[in-house]
């Protein structure tokens, strides 16, 4: 995952409204897949945002994975002084190899 969110150069980012007025709309979009987004401006302020695919996905998986952190977090903060098996012990109790659990498909388990 590439982890930058806002461009390098983020002149190339800002795109003024009348652009899309004066037809150059499609431009604008083939040049959001080279820059991974551009910051779209009205009277010299930010209206909105277009974003690539790309970059769209990859700051929606930064977000899940913050949301998953932070419940990480809080289970464990709210597990103290119970008892707790590890991963390992938790998968013999359930007769579950690790072979089981590589043949599987991407499975989310959520309380």
């Amino acid at each position: 995952m590439n982890i930058e969110i806002f461009p390098k150069n983020l002149s190339q980012a800002f795109v003024p409204i009348s652009e899309f007025n004066k037809g150059g709309a499609n431009k604008i979009f083939e040049n959001v897949n080279d820059v991974g987004m551009k910051f779209v401006f009205k009277n010299n302020q930010p209206i909105g945002v277009i974003l690539s695919i790309e970059q769209f996905e990859e700051m929606r998986e930064i977000i899940e994975n913050q949301a998953l952190l932070i419940e990480a977090e809080r289970r464990i903060q709210n597990s103290k002084g119970k008892k707790t098996i590890t991963h390992e012990e938790m998968l013999l109790e359930l007769g579950i190899s690790k072979a089981d659990l590589e043949d599987m498909d991407d499975v989310e388990i959520e309380e």
